[in-house]
This record gives C-alpha cells, structure tokens and sequence, in this order.
C-alpha cells in the first residue's frame, strides 16, 4: 500500500467518481468518508456534499494517525497492513461460522472450575452455586424417597478443562505452488489460525523450500501467523527432513497434543535419498508424540504412494486434492479431527 493522500482522493472522487471506486474500492471509499458507494454518486455533484466529504476525508486522517494505522507522513503502518490482509480474507473468515457449528469440543481428564460442564456427581465442598445441578438433585431426591435437599444428596457438575492443540502449519513454497496454489494455501492457513486460535488452541508456521524460510512457533497471537502467510513467496526445491525436525524443534515438551499439517504438490527433492531421509525423520517425529497429515495437491503417483506411507507411519491423514477452491474446508476438516 501506498501512502493515505485524503486531498488527491477527494478530487478524484469529485472529478470522476466512478473511476476513483474503481481505483480506491468499496470498503476503502466507505472507511475514508463514512458514506456507501452509491450515495455518494447521487450527492457527489453538490457543492455542500462536497464540503461536507472534504472535511470528514480530513477528520479521518487524524483518526488514522490516532490509531497509528498512518505514520506523520500518510504512509500505512504495519498495522494497517495487517487489518488490510485481514478485510481480503474476510469472506474466507466468514463462511468458518457455519462449518463450526456442526463440530464438538475436545477436553481432557483434568478438571477445571472455569472449563466446561461435563459429568454430574455428587456436591463437593467449595463447589460454586452456578455448578449445581438442580434438576438431577430433584431427582435424587425423589429417586430416594427424601424430603429435603441436603449437602449428602446433592448433585453438582463437574467441569472438565479443554485441552490445548498445538498444530503447525506447514507451506511448500517451492516454485511449482507459485499462483492460485500458494495463495489458496495462504488463505487456508489464515482460516486455521483463526478458528484454531478462536478454539483457544495454538498455530505454529513453517515455510519451506530446499530450507526453513519462515518459522513461526505455535502462538494464540493471531497476528504473527498473519503476518507470516503475508510475506510468502515461491523458492526453489522441497526439504521434507527439514520440515520434520524444524517441527519438533518448535513444538512444546510434555504430553500436549501435537501436530503437524503439511501443504505441498510435490514430493521431497532435495538431499542425497530425500525418501529415505524423510521416512527416517517421520519416524522420529511419531517417537516425539507428533502425528502428521499430508494435504497433496494434484500429486503425481509417486508422490501419492510416499505420502501415504508418511501418514501411515504418522498416524496422520492423506488428503488429495485437485481443485484449490476447497482448500480451506480440507484444512479445517483436519484440525477438527485432531482438536
């Protein structure tokens, strides 16, 4: 983006406004002048209308500057940036609601008061009033021909935590996915960060070609991912071993759930026997508690037969896919059978 000039926009607008929605956009034209589009056209030839937009272009100036989405000088900040990327995805965001509610939670053994209400047994000392569960108490009551609730027959839910997935996000930015495929794996990977980070999970990020590019540990700061899926750009050949080990590298100790999503159309080509080295390298990665699923675009035969011995060493899961417009949907379906 370039710098935020209200002036040359206003007399764009006025000289030709049609032609400066095309340049600026909808959403732009909107959060500069606080209008839609289309009142705009019908008022833009009115001297009054135009005083009035001028001053509310200035005022938003200012209020860009107070929000340091502008530096002194006009240009955007790196938050503006940001909040750019993200009014792109915006549609990619929206259409997550509807496939999240079909989807359960996962939770662990240990309880937590603040967590989710699972199992009813009987009232414990200390337990909060809202965790009482009235009606089976009623119940049991009755069930026991009793006549008056008491500390010994009353029942209570007991909360469970949600356990905590770190999953990692891994990009084949090698120079086969230049295009369509890299930027719908960028979308797909921005879809799981938020709703993995919504869940209150982590997403980590590795880019790779023949080397680590970007490394990003698994974070619940949403911004970092994005920042990280903005900046990817195609290289040159593809490293599956260093994936793996940069993987374990960035994953936490302990028995936290753990893994690994790899986007790619090829297979390793890197290295003196790629094959080998990455089947090793899985194999470790499966010894550290870390299962991986594979998410093939348009693989060839070969490619197809490694990365289904990768996922079946892994215990992971083989995607194939041939159209990019469904991406996000795969990568969601993933995470939602690992959360």
């Amino acid at each position: 983006m370039g710098a935020f000039t209200p002036n040359m926009m206003f007399e764009k607008m006025v000289s030709n406004f049609r032609n400066s929605k095309n340049i600026y956009g909808e959403s732009m034209i909107r959060a500069t002048t606080g209008y839609d589009s289309e009142y705009i056209d019908k008022n833009i030839k009115y001297p009054e209308f135009q005083r009035e937009l001028e001053k509310r272009m200035k005022d938003k100036k200012d209020e860009f500057k107070k929000k340091k989405l502008v530096d002194s000088k006009g240009n955007y900040t790196q938050k503006a940036t940001e909040l750019a990327v993200l009014s792109m995805y915006a549609t990619e965001l929206d259409n997550l609601e509807a496939i999240d509610n079909i989807h359960g939670k996962k939770f662990t053994r240990k309880m937590d008061k603040y967590g989710e209400k699972q199992e009813i047994t009987n009232y414990k000392k200390g337990a909060r009033f809202r965790d009482i569960a009235i009606r089976q108490s009623i119940k049991n009551l009755i069930r026991h021909n009793q006549k008056k609730l008491s500390l010994e027959n009353m029942k209570m839910y007991e909360r469970q935590s949600k356990g905590v997935l770190n999953i990692i996000y891994a990009i084949d930015t090698s120079s086969s996915m230049k295009g369509k495929k890299l930027e719908s794996t960028k979308k797909a990977g921005l879809a799981l960060a938020y709703k993995a980070i919504s869940n209150k999970d982590k997403v980590g990020l590795i880019a790779f070609a023949e080397n680590i590019i970007t490394s990003i540990e698994p974070t619940d700061d949403f911004s970092k991912i994005v920042n990280g899926l903005t900046l990817l750009k195609p290289k040159d050949e593809t490293d599956f071993e260093k994936v793996i080990n940069e993987a374990m590298r960035l994953f936490p100790e302990g028995d936290e759930l753990k893994h690994l999503v790899i986007i790619t159309d090829a297979m390793p080509t890197a290295g003196n026997d790629p094959v080998q080295d990455t089947l090793q390298a899985i194999s470790m990665a499966r010894a550290a508690n870390i299962t991986i699923s594979i998410v093939g675009m348009q693989l060839d035969e070969q490619g197809e037969s490694l990365a289904q011995k990768i996922v079946q060493i892994s215990e992971g899961k083989l995607y194939k896919v041939l159209e990019t417009e469904n991406l996000n949907q795969i990568v969601l379906q993933d995470y939602y059978a690992y959360e």
